[in-house]
């Protein structure tokens, strides 16, 4: 993570579209029109349940429609496509699990990896023991093509990022 953001801060070029209640028709439009003209490498999109659908009348089937069609356009593409999405409000303050992404279970279906920030404590095991630890976690729900589990990390308000944390017993 950290020689990606280091990648990204030194060497990255930014294109950025920010237009408020940007719907998926529109969003699809752009990204194509991004990848012919700049050839981008990604799209993050922030955030999800913002863009709005071609008019379905229930929101989880909106968010549905997005999901879907934001992989549709990742394989299309041939680019990743980084999606920020709100979870459920009950879930404060306990351990985020896939059924707490807000709004629809297609987020789940269509997402490759789903990473979520959790601040507060969360069982890990210590010398053969289940023991609550106190911190910043990335927890990764769902990885395609890797592992999933909870990696502790340290949070920079003055850098606004993430950093791994060291052990040492």
């Amino acid at each position: 993570i950290t020689d990606a953001c280091s990648y990204l801060t030194e060497s990255a070029k930014y294109y950025y579209y920010d237009k408020p209640n940007l719907d998926i028709g529109e969003l699809l439009l752009k990204a194509r029109e991004m990848k012919q003209r700049f050839n981008i490498e990604a799209l993050y999109v922030d955030y999800l349940q913002q863009v709005q659908s071609s008019g379905r009348d229930k929101r989880h089937e909106q968010v549905a429609e997005v999901s879907t069609k934001l992989k549709a356009l990742a394989r299309n593409l041939e680019i990743p496509v980084i999606c920020a999405a709100q979870l459920r409000r009950g879930v404060e303050g306990n351990v985020p699990e896939l059924s707490d992404l807000g709004d629809s279970g297609q987020i789940e279906r269509d997402a490759d990896c789903v990473m979520m920030i959790h601040h507060g404590s969360v069982p890990v095991d210590e010398n053969g023991q289940k023991v609550q630890r106190e911190g910043s976690f990335l927890v990764v729900r769902k990885n395609r093509d890797g592992a999933t589990g909870i990696v502790e990390v340290a949070f920079k308000r003055d850098h606004y990022g993430f950093y791994g944390v060291e052990h040492r017993n």
